[in-house]
């Protein structure tokens, strides 16, 4: 992998990094209902690690059961996180990262 990361990696962890901070769960939480290591996810956040892709797969598997999904590249060369109406409900009360409704977009573009 070397000291620089490939684009497409980076776009990849900030997009599951993303879904996690929506959800507003911790790198332990993640990790804890992923079952990937705590250390995989932190390395791979920080840039230290590229991701696998069964370990990718795996993480958007987790975000997709609790109502985030990850649509790559929409737009062209970013991604849209798609956070569903029930994933809003887990966040505690006065987060206000999220507007209310059925569905929020939020789009990024790498």
């Amino acid at each position: 992998m070397g000291e620089r990361m490939d684009m497409q990696a980076r776009k990849v962890i900030s997009a599951l990094k993303a879904g996690r901070a929506a959800l507003s769960w911790s790198q332990d939480e993640l990790a804890m209902r992923s079952g990937i290591a705590l250390i995989t996810i932190a390395r791979m956040e920080a840039g230290r690690a590229s991701p696998r892709l069964s370990t990718v797969g795996r993480l958007k598997q987790t975000l997709e059961q609790q109502g985030v999904r990850i649509i790559d590249d929409s737009p062209q060369g970013g991604f849209t996180l798609l956070v569903e109406g029930g994933a809003l409900t887990q966040h505690p009360p006065g987060h206000a990262s999220w507007a209310e409704g059925d569905r929020n977009a939020v789009s990024r573009r790498k």
